[in-house]
């Protein structure tokens, strides 16, 4: 089929299992990647920006096309359950199998063919919107915001790379896929984020971007790993039937024995009767242990404490980048993959409340840290990092769908927010500090406007898109039916993030935006253009006022303006239960894909859940208004005057919450510095140990050499006196080396006669033993074995006067039964020369049967 032939009504009607539309959005943005970063010098600009507006642009039209088609066999779908008498919502998917990959194993004696498939399900089909519609809307803006840079084709190759990473995530049908995207996204962000390079420290966020995710993809791997083996699929789907087999769910709920093997394993423990007893209860069952490591993962990838301090640090890269990473796409991913597996999380729910926990932490955590910042995109930053909180909040008490919901919304007013902000700095000469801004509402209104309505969706103002899907989570705190107590303390945890939330986004509209002019204009200070400052981009003169006007601002306004308009409205897809006594279209539409806890509860569980909605949205109206009101009161009527005084009170407090609670220095002083040490002591043992073992066998090689050369003079003479003494030598070797033999005559009293040959200074050891009785031992291997002597003779070595010594010397020993003999040899020098060991032959007077050896 091809991409200029597009006939719709046939894509529409295409077999679920073969709409290779998927493979076309999926395939755009690589070929956008792949244009601009090998011929973008030469097609110049305007080539480059035409090449990946396309991509991305196309890539967004034909998702438009494929959530149609989902749509259409949805109803078809719902409308053949009906006929069956069916009232559920059934799944209704399109997929794209572009080909087998590679056989995985799943365990001892289990494979599993792994293809490159796509699917697209109500999960993935408005993920699949959001990504491309936000990245459509980055990438026009990325045209006005890097028009001057010299970089202007590889960052769109990066841009685009990026998208068509986050496509294969969220498109995937397997894990195997899925983890492709993961780290595909990893490395866009890596690039994109140390886009700059040649400053080191935005080359260092990069790198430490890069690294902490890695940490978390270290527990995703093992439970992805684990999930496989239990689950008996990498697939999705299958994964999904198999939980509905006793089969499987008792593999997963087998016990890991995790604390048991502690014990065993930690010197100690097993000796402290208390200590060990809780180390030894401490367990798992594998498919928690699976939950959990998967989480970790996602704590990496969506920055959740204590893997959060790459976020703020990738504020480095250009702001195009900040809104893509951290509104729409990437933060997003940790909580795609928990909705993705929500079918397997509803059945731990340990694991389900220390990601509530973890998520309610964090939000607050992150929020305390944004009411103190003074720059921009820092509180944005931390701002994202508490947001993401509160998704995770959400998949922790088990409403995905709520979790979901705050991920469709803040992808809107947090794309505004940071696109906004870039416009400010692109418009002041880079500048972001707000307390250098100010009245930039008179010289920027559209930024303002666009700007403000993000702002009361964030802080969630009543019926803005941040109301309902943050008061959800909220209510499905409260409401927790699983673990009641870890719902209120979650509750409790939210209500106090959203409070300062609507704190600090008031406090930095205020300061920046209101006010009677800039306050940044300095006289003195010399103009600069074309400067990237700590985190920006900017251009012109940073003391000449701001201004709308131009190409390059339109080009951002209009995606800064769409994305508010959106940040309002896009809440009414999920209106409470109470207003229609259902459930809002974005929930109802996600239910086949998405699990909740309550889908397994009874019918009074869920009315009692429903009851709490208007306790708890009381909570959250009442967090917005003191929140907000409280921001307005210090930063606007008072001037900022009770901040200021509460820091000089409290400068210790103040400077610790300013300096992000110090825990990348708390990180850099434990964990950085063993590691480093680490690092530093393999290094050297490295050059010093292995390094030099080698090149000690290269120098005594290289010294024997030399000692060898003078040798091979090419004279035949001196050849051939090295062959008489070589042939001399071995003579006299043969001649006088030491060689036993033994005689034995059968009888009552029959001796054994053993006969050692003379030698210069010898000493012969001998002892009779009796044979190993097993019928597998074998005489002839030295299985006799060679212990103490009983006898010692010597040669060459008597004491003077001693009888001459003969040409042998024989010693013998009265035996009744057959036995063996072992003899060791002993120059002069005391080294070992010669150990045998004799069998006694069976028979007449004859030579042992073992022939005299040397």
């Amino acid at each position: 089929m091809k991409l200029n032939h597009i006939d719709f009504g046939q894509l529409l009607a295409a077999a679920p299992d073969h709409f290779n539309v998927l493979g076309w959005i999926v395939l755009l943005p690589l070929l956008g990647a792949i244009i601009n970063g090998i011929w973008g010098r030469r097609i110049g600009r305007q080539g480059v920006y035409i090449a990946a507006i396309s991509a991305v642009g196309m890539s967004f039209l034909l998702s438009i096309l494929a959530f149609a088609a989902l749509l259409k066999a949805g109803n078809h779908a719902a409308a053949a359950a009906l006929a069956e008498g069916h009232h559920h919502h059934p799944l209704a998917s399109l997929s794209y199998r572009a080909w087998d990959w590679f056989i995985a194993p799943l365990g001892p004696s289990a494979v599993e063919m792994i293809p490159v498939r796509y699917v697209v399900d109500p999960l993935s089909g408005v993920m699949l919107l959001v990504v491309t519609g936000v990245g459509t809307l980055i990438h026009v803006y990325s045209a006005g915001y890097m028009s001057h840079d010299p970089g202007y084709a590889r960052f769109f190759a990066y841009l685009n790379l990026f998208i068509f990473a986050m496509l294969n995530l969220i498109l995937g049908d397997s894990l195997v896929t899925m983890f492709l995207g993961w780290e595909g996204v990893g490395l866009a962000s890596y690039l994109l984020i140390g886009f700059w390079y040649t400053n080191n420290d935005y080359a260092t966020a990069g790198r430490k971007a890069f690294i902490v995710n890695r940490i978390g993809d270290a527990g995703l791997i093992l439970g992805m790993t684990i999930l496989a083996w239990k689950g008996g699929s990498y697939q999705f789907e299958t994964l999904r039937q198999h939980l509905t087999e006793d089969t499987f769910i008792n593999a997963l709920h087998e016990r890991t024995g995790l604390g048991h093997f502690l014990v065993d394993a930690i010197p100690g423990l097993s000796s402290s009767a208390s200590l060990g007893t809780f180390v030894g209860n401490i367990d798992f069952s594998w498919g928690g242990a699976a939950c959990l490591l998967l989480f970790i993962g996602c704590c990496g990838k969506s920055a959740q404490f204590p893997l959060y301090v790459w976020l703020p640090d990738a504020m480095a890269g250009p702001t195009p980048v900040s809104a893509l990473i951290h509104a729409a796409t990437m933060v997003t991913a940790g909580i795609y993959l928990l909705c993705r597996l929500s079918f397997l999380y509803t059945h731990f729910s340990t694991v389900l409340s220390i990601i509530a926990l973890v998520g309610a932490f964090t939000a607050l955590f992150a929020a305390t840290i944004a009411v103190t910042q003074v720059e921009l995109k820092k509180v944005l930053a931390y701002s994202t990092v508490s947001q993401l909180g509160f998704m995770f909040m959400g998949c922790g008490v088990g409403a995905f769908s709520a979790g979901f919901f705050h991920v469709f919304t803040h992808a809107f007013f947090k794309a505004c927010l940071f696109l906004g902000a870039g416009a400010v700095m692109h418009a002041c000469g880079d500048r972001q500090d707000i307390r250098q801004l100010g009245g930039l509402k008179k010289y920027l209104p559209k930024i303002t406007a666009a700007m403000g309505m993000a702002t009361l969706a964030i802080i969630g103002t009543p019926f803005t898109s941040g109301f309902f899907s943050k008061d959800e989570i909220l209510f499905r705190a409260l409401s927790n039916p699983f673990a009641p107590t870890v719902g209120k303390i979650v509750y409790a945890t939210g209500i106090a993030a959203a409070t300062l939330t609507a704190f600090y986004m008031t406090r930095m509209m205020i300061i920046a935006f209101d006010g009677e002019g800039p306050r940044y204009h300095d006289p003195n200070k010399v103009a600069h253009a074309h400067g990237h400052d700590d985190h920006g981009h900017g251009h012109g003169d940073p003391n000449a006022l701001p201004s709308e006007h131009g190409v390059d601002m339109t080009l951002m306004i209009v995606p800064v303006i769409i994305l508010a308009v959106l940040a309002l409205v896009t809440g009414f897809l999920g209106l409470p239960h109470f207003v229609f006594h259902h459930e809002g279209i974005l929930p109802t539409f996600l239910e086949p894909a998405v699990a909740d806890v309550l889908q397994t509860r009874s019918a009074e569980v869920v009315a009692h859940v429903h009851s709490m909605e208007g306790v708890s949205m009381v909570g959250g109206v009442l967090s917005w208004i003191i929140g907000t009101g409280a921001a307005i009161w210090v930063y606007k009527l008072q001037k900022g005057e009770p901040a200021d005084k509460l820091a000089k009170s409290v400068p210790g407090l103040y400077r610790l919450v300013f300096d992000k609670w110090r825990v990348d220095e708390l990180y850099d002083a434990t964990i950085l510095r063993l590691t480093r040490g680490a690092a530093i002591f393999a290094a050297g043992f490295d050059r010093y140990a292995i390094d030099g073992l080698v090149n000690l066998t290269g120098t005594v090689t290289v010294g024997l050499g030399r000692m060898v050369k003078p040798i091979q003079t090419g004279a035949i003479q001196v050849y051939g006196a090295f062959v008489a003494v070589g042939t001399l030598g071995l003579v006299i070797w043969a001649t006088l080396m030491p060689a036993v033999s033994i005689a034995y005559r059968p009888g009552a009293a029959g001796p054994a006669i053993l006969e050692a040959s003379g030698g210069p200074g010898y000493t012969y050891r001998w002892a009779f033993y009796d044979p190993d009785p097993r019928p597998e031992a074998n005489l002839l291997d030295q299985r006799c074995p060679v212990a103490r002597a009983t006898e010692a003779l010597t040669r060459a070595a008597a004491a003077p006067g001693a009888e001459a010594p003969t040409a042998t010397t024989q010693r013998s020993e009265s035996i009744t039964t057959p036995r063996c003999v072992a003899v060791d040899a002993t120059n002069a020098f005391g080294r070992h020369v010669l150990a045998r060991t004799l069998v006694l032959p069976q028979g007449a007077d004859q030579p042992a049967a073992n022939p005299p050896g040397r």
